[in-house]
């Protein structure tokens, strides 16, 4: 799925006849019109969100429904973090044995767990922080976390203790 838009821009550039099913077509069409996907906002989220933000938050569950990986970019301060927490949360009301991983800079381990706590205060979340026993301590809790935090490098360091963790999805 992740190549079908790359593959219909080449064969429509080249003088290849294929022949494309219609799930192709609904999928090219899906992501190219993204802006038409309406999905309901998730309920217990102590926040309101401008248009663009439900843009992409849109955009996000889009990508999801279909497996695709992607970015959410735009200026600094435009509200990403709490699109990202808008999504994480409907995909746990979703499934509730969705979980998630935020690898950011340190300087900002905290102030992910501070958005979390404050839009929201229902999903469980940890800051993989500390000593190299009590970060291993953390990553493998049996105790229900639906977010774990970490920086980039503490995961460089941790990467081997993450093989049996699954996460529906890692920003």
């Amino acid at each position: 799925k992740g190549l079908a838009l790359y593959v219909d821009d080449l064969f429509d550039e080249t003088a290849v006849e294929v022949q494309k099913n219609e799930e192709f077509h609904q999928l090219i069409d899906t992501i190219s019109n993204m802006e038409q996907q309406h999905y309901k906002l998730p309920s217990g989220i102590h926040a309101t969100l401008r248009p663009y933000q439900e843009i992409g938050y849109q955009w996000l569950m889009t990508l999801a429904d279909h497996q695709l990986g992607g970015i959410l970019a735009d200026d600094m301060g435009l509200g990403k973090t709490l699109q990202s927490i808008v999504y994480m949360k409907a995909m746990k009301e979703r499934d509730k044995t969705h979980r998630f991983m935020i690898v950011c800079p340190t300087s900002l381990v905290y102030n992910w767990m501070d958005e979390l706590e404050t839009f929201t205060p229902d999903l469980k979340c940890k800051v993989i922080t500390g000593t190299p026993e009590e970060r291993l301590a953390i990553i493998k809790t049996t105790e229900p976390v639906d977010v774990f935090i970490t920086s980039y490098p503490l995961l460089r360091r941790d990467i081997a203790n993450y093989e049996e963790r699954k996460f529906h999805t890692v920003f």
